[in-house]
């Protein structure tokens, strides 16, 4: 549903975007996960999916069978994107405001009804409505207790070009971290997009490696000529592997959020619109997907063994980091220029960072969130907490939520 609407409003807006219809692919990269893949293809028929099994992907390199799944899309989303908001100023009075931060959301009630309408605090001033949606990344309201609620994971990738023939296609491997394929087309020809080395935000202890991991994976598969982009991200994903999509909660009607995309935000955040509208505007068009996606459907306090190990690692991370002398120093001679460290000066552990001038910064190594400790990413030049995925600039100003505030800068 989330595609067809992507490509009926291209068509209703005349957006040139390159989107088109594609095949994803999910490959067995050895014998013993044909069983894997069999199992998933039987669970997709069963739930009415359109898929084929194949013996092998239309890769140039030797795979054990895949999954087809027939009538996905490929298209450029930052020109799609830009289309569609161009339209929204012309439709009923709305606005698109931006470089403005909203900070709280508000509840207030006026000459005694009992509904609940809101204030959104900005950097800017205030915007009061009757009815919000907060579709930040990571939701800022701590209603709902969503930072509880998903992990927080970096995803890597290269651009790269090479020499073999390669269908414009998406594939997935059936390894674990897996690794994706894509392509693009720039002014240049045929850009190959690799990705993959996924793990949770600041667990990684040298992240430069999973760059190098890449890097190995497309030398081993592909004829590379050239490695032209790397850049990185970061998604939220839930424990049940569905996104959170609609009310806050009972007590919250008029509040509404889209969040948890596990990865795939163009179809969940296309799929978030069309659920949310379908709420706001009191409609049953769209109401069998919304028990799915409740944002309230999960209690951190009797669900699943995931989400309970996961928030139990964040309780040993909050109390090991404060305990543990590892990767501290104690001079800022040994923080190398373009690098940070945890350091131990004066008798306070302070978050430094070394610039290619040589120029100190120091911050707090607490995050702004709940108080995790902070780790510095080496690829990103960035502190990271691993508790909820907050990651600050190396100047301490915020770059992901759900922190809310700039860590404290110190003199030293």
């Amino acid at each position: 549903m989330a595609i067809d609407t992507i490509f009926k409003l291209a068509q209703e807006y005349n957006i040139e975007c390159g989107l088109k219809r594609s095949k994803a692919y999910f490959y067995a990269v050895k014998p013993e996960d044909i069983v894997r893949l069999e199992k998933e293809f039987i669970t997709c028929e069963h739930a009415g999916i359109d898929v084929n099994y194949i013996e092998a992907a239309p890769l140039p390199f030797k795979t054990y069978g895949s999954i087809c799944y027939n009538n996905q899309g490929q298209f450029n989303p930052r020109q799609y994107l830009l289309t569609l908001a161009k339209s929204i100023p012309d439709s009923n009075g709305s606005a698109i405001y931006e470089n403005s931060v909203a900070l709280e959301i508000k509840e207030v009630k006026k000459n005694g009804n009992s509904d609940k309408n809101y204030e959104v605090i900005t950097d800017k001033g205030v915007i009061r409505a009757k009815k919000v949606i907060v579709a930040t990344h990571f939701p800022f309201p701590y209603k709902g207790l969503f930072f509880a609620k998903m992990k927080v994971c970096r995803s890597y990738v290269l651009g790269i070009r090479i020499a073999d023939e390669l269908p414009e296609e998406l594939f997935y491997s059936s390894t674990d971290p897996y690794y994706y394929i894509r392509t693009h087309q720039d002014s240049k020809g045929k850009l190959v997009i690799v990705g993959g080395e996924d793990h949770v935000t600041a667990e990684e202890r040298n992240t430069l490696e999973c760059y190098q991991s890449i890097k190995k994976f497309a030398e081993n598969h592909f004829n590379v000529q050239s490695i032209d982009y790397s850049w990185s991200t970061q998604d939220n994903y839930t424990f049940d592997e569905l996104p959170y999509i609609g009310k806050v909660s009972k007590d919250n009607p008029n509040l509404y959020v889209a969040t948890g995309f596990n990865g795939s935000g163009m179809i969940y955040g296309t799929l978030s619109g069309v659920i949310i509208a379908d709420l706001i505007e009191g409609n049953n068009d769209y109401s069998y997907y919304q028990d799915f996606y409740d944002p309230s459907r999960l209690n951190i306090l009797d669900t699943g063994k995931d989400l309970f190990s996961r928030n139990l690692h964040v309780a040993e991370m909050y109390v090991g980091d404060r305990l543990s002398s590892m990767n501290k120093v104690n001079s800022l001679d040994k923080i190398a220029a373009g690098s940070g460290s945890i350091a131990h000066i004066n008798g306070k552990d302070l978050a430094v960072y070394r610039d290619d001038d040589n120029k100190i910064y120091a911050l707090s190594p607490v995050c702004r969130h709940l108080g995790c400790r902070l780790r510095y990413n080496e690829a990103e030049r960035s502190w990271d907490c691993p508790c909820h995925g907050s990651r600050y600039g190396v100047d301490g100003n915020i770059l992901h939520g759900p922190a809310l505030k700039t860590l404290e800068k110190y003199k030293i």
